[in-house]
This record gives C-alpha cells, structure tokens and sequence, in this order.
C-alpha cells in the first residue's frame, strides 16, 4: 500500500510541475547528456509451466530506474543505467502426490511402514522475487512541436536475482495414509487412516519459505512512451516498458511438493511440477529526465523601448552625418573647379610659352657627340616608361640608382612640360592584401615626392597602387617575388 501512495503522490508532483511551469521548451532534442529517473508497475510477474498440476497466472510488481544517456545526435544516443524490479508469481495446485516406504516411529508395530498420499485442492502458493539490473541500451527520440518527444530504446541487461521467497495462502491439504505391518507373521493393512494430530497432518496450514532459484540473469527489454519539455533542461516522460528474462531460473528438482520425512514444504518452483522459469515485467511508468546542454553566453537582456530609442537617435546621427557629408562634397566640388581653372590657366601660358620658341633646324638630330647627329630621345624614353624601379622586402628603399633615375625623370619633365605621369606601386604575394595595398601606394608616393623635390608640379603626377593583384611576372619562386617589389612609371 505505501508504494502505491508514494506513486500517486509522485505523479500529482509531476503534474503540478508541468501546469505550473511558462519557460522556453525550444531545442528539446539536442546532442548531449541526460539523467533520468522513473518509477512503474505492472504484470511484474515469474512465469512458469505445470503442466497438469494446475494453473499459473503473472502476479504484480513495481519498477524503479536510473541512468544517464547520451545523444551524439539530436535524434540517436546510447545509455546505462540501473533498475530495480519486485516480481510475483500465483499457482493454483490440483493433484494427489503419494510418498512410499515410510518407517513408522510412533506406532509400536512390527516391520511398520506407511504410504502418505497428498491431496492438494486448490492451493494457491504465491512466490516473490526482486530484481537489481544494469541495462545498456540504444534510444531514439523525435520530437513534434516545441514541446513533445517521442522516445523508444531497446536494451539488454545483466541481472542479479535476490528475496526469493514463497507462501501458500489459502487451499486444502489433506493428508491420507496406507499402514502395511507384519504381526506374529500375519500382513496387517490399515489404508485411508485419518485424524492423526500429532502428526500435524490432519488439517491445513500456511508454509512459507526462501527459494533457491538461479540468480545470474541475463534479459532483454522495449521501452516506448513520449516525453513533456516543463524547462529548457526538465522533461516529464511516460510510456510502457518490456522485459523478458530469457535465462531459466530452474535450479532444483525435488521429486515432492511436501517431504513427510522431512515435514518440509519446498515450493512449487523447486519441484518436478514447474519447469520454465522466466521473469516478466509490462508496465507502464512515468518519470523525470535532465538534459545537459552546452553553457551559451546570454544575450544582454535590454527594453525594447530603449532599443528603439537608441537606434532612433542612430539613425539621426547618420542623417546628420549624411548632411556632413553632402556638404563637404559639394566644397570639394568647387575647389576642384578652381583646381581645373587654375590648370587650364597653366597649360594656355605653357601653349603660349612654347609658341614663341624657335623651332630647331633638324627636330631629329642634335649637334651633341663631337658634331655627329644623334637621333632625340622620345619623353618616354626620356623617362624609361615601364622600366621598373626595385624596392626591397616590405620596405620604400632598395634601388642604388633611384635618385639619379629621380632626376632623368625630372629632367624630361622640366623639358617637356605639357606632359603628365603616373606612377604604379606593385609589390609580391606575401603578406595580407590591405598591407601590401598601402606598401605598394607608399612606393609610388616616394617616386612622386621626389619628383616635386625636383621642381615637378604634383598636379602632373598620378599615383596607383595594384599590390599583388597585377603582377610583373608570376609570383612562383623568390627571384620573381623580388621582381614583383617594383613601382613603374608610365606616361599618359
């Protein structure tokens, strides 16, 4: 009677918890551990075979359990565990039994024996057992909403039987014996005597006993049933349970239900009547399982109204910003204007300045080298146009000739003061893209901050810089990764 108030109390608990519960039950099935706790019952029961001595029904029992399991999937997962198990069997007993040959001490005959037959009509034995198991299982569980799972395991078990125990709870035992002596040479048969108190066998009686069954088992088990998210970590599952104990707990053999030499009564699951012993248990159970899940930095809880707020005051920020913006555009757009007025200016004075220079008498030959007529150099010869300057690693240095090809360049420039440069800065493949960008645009401002140290105006010299995206020669060895340190001037 207590195991069944402590289970009803256990269920309402369970059931207050789940109506009392309002949290987030989201991501139910999610790869991890879990800890689980249940209590059932059902047809706990020992099953057996007595042929035509009589009947056999499954008795009751109750189930506990605890174990961890774990899910390398969302879905799939392997566990161990330990259960505890209380199991009843019932015969009804109907048959005669008959034991021969019994020397008798109390009647003072010769050569005295007697025959016990044992009638047994409708006697019910009970027979307890309890059962401690370590089940090893594979589990699979599906879930359907944001709160419900449906689970299913099947597992196999070592098991360690233990209180074994019978008693016979009501029934007729009636006792009969047959005398056969010899007195003064003459046979004497006394058959069917009755009434013998101080034998004790004239009336019925209660026997109880320990049995002698095999306690190293070995079962298989089902289980099935659905599971109820109460938090993101506490689930409520309920379902069936299934388990079969295929080992045979024969053990013993007696030849008789009651020994009249022994005035021993030695249960029905230790005598010839019974044979196949198994353990059975169907029930249905309810529980509590724990799922262990991986600690998540939270999210800064926050209002909603500030949120908004702030991102008002955001976005009003950008829109003054925005204004900022346009505004500077337009002062650049007009400095540019002046720039490009200015330059215009620049380029009529160096129209109107070349206008009035004679024009040579041979514009292809000059009177240099000793009077001999030497062919003019182009402006981009003048300049070595695609000749590349070298630089070393990660460095703006590196070329001994720099300065002198710094003041060639100048040189040309100054001669030909309609024309414009630029400059493009490349570098190798190492390094991260943004670093060799600005390396490679530093190049080929140092070329053009040298040129205006020289007397070059800067509005005539462009500056690029390509990094490692438009190579010299391919970056595939050392020697083409230094070729690739370079800046290039080119005319335009």
């Amino acid at each position: 009677m207590k195991k069944e108030i402590l289970t009803i109390i256990f269920s309402a608990v369970c059931l207050t918890a789940v109506l009392a519960q309002e949290v987030e039950k989201k991501n139910i099935c999610e790869k991890g551990g879990v800890v689980y706790f249940d209590l059932g019952g059902g047809l706990n029961g020992i099953s057996y075979k007595t042929d035509d001595y009589g009947t056999q029904t499954l008795g009751g029992g109750f189930t506990s359990r605890l174990g961890y399991r774990y899910y390398f999937t969302p879905n799939f997962g392997i566990g161990i565990g330990l259960s505890f198990h209380t199991l009843q069997g019932n015969a009804k007993l109907n048959f005669t039994e008959t034991q021969t040959g019994i020397v008798d001490q109390e009647i003072m005959l010769e050569n005295k024996t007697r025959d016990y037959h044992t009638e047994y009509q409708d006697l019910k034995e009970r027979q307890k057992e309890n059962l401690m198991s370590v089940p090893v299982g594979f589990f699979v569980r599906f879930p359907f909403g944001n709160t419900w799972k449906f689970n299913f395991g099947i597992t196999g078990a070592y098991s360690l039987a233990f209180a074994q125990k019978f008693e016979t709870v009501k029934g007729n035992f009636k006792t009969t014996a047959d005398y056969t002596s010899v007195e003064n040479g003459i046979p004497v048969n006394l058959n069917g005597v009755e009434n013998l108190p101080k034998h004790g066998l004239n009336t019925y009686r209660d026997f109880k006993g320990d049995a002698d069954l095999k306690q190293h088992l070995f079962n298989l088990g089902a289980e099935t049933g659905f599971g109820y998210a109460l938090t993101k970590n506490l689930d409520l599952n309920f379902g069936v349970y299934f388990n079969y104990v295929f080992s045979d707990q024969n053990n013993l053999d007696n030849a008789l239900l009651y020994d009249h030499k022994t005035a021993v009564y030695n249960g029905a699951t230790q005598t010839k009547i019974t044979d196949n012993i198994h353990p059975i248990m169907l029930g249905a159970m309810i529980g509590l399982s724990y799922r262990f899940k991986k600690k998540q930095s939270e999210a800064p809880s926050y209002n909603c109204e500030n949120e908004i707020r702030q991102l008002k005051n955001e976005l009003e920020d950008l829109k003054r910003n925005n204004d900022d913006l346009r505004g500077d555009r337009d002062s650049l757009k007009n400095k540019n204007n002046e720039l490009d007025d200015k330059n215009k200016d620049l380029e009529d004075k160096i129209r109107e300045l070349e206008s009035r220079k004679p024009e040579p008498q041979n514009p292809q030959t000059s009177d240099t080298d000793g009077g001999k007529n030497v062919p003019q150099q182009s402006f981009e010869e003048l300049i070595e146009a695609n000749v590349p300057i070298y630089f070393d690693l990660n460095s703006v240095s590196g070329d001994p000739e720099l300065m002198k090809k710094m003041d060639n360049v100048a040189s040309a420039m100054k001669s030909n003061p309609t024309r414009k440069i630029v400059i493009v800065g490349h570098t190798c493949d190492l390094g991260a893209h943004e670093s060799n960008m600005r390396l490679s645009l530093r190049r080929a401002e140092t070329l053009k901050q040298e040129l205006i140290k020289r007397g070059v105006g800067p509005l005539r010299i462009r500056t690029v810089g390509v990094a490692e995206k438009d190579p010299i020669v391919p970056n595939t060895s050392i020697e083409n990764r230094k070729l690739n340190r370079c800046a290039i001037i080119q005319a335009e």
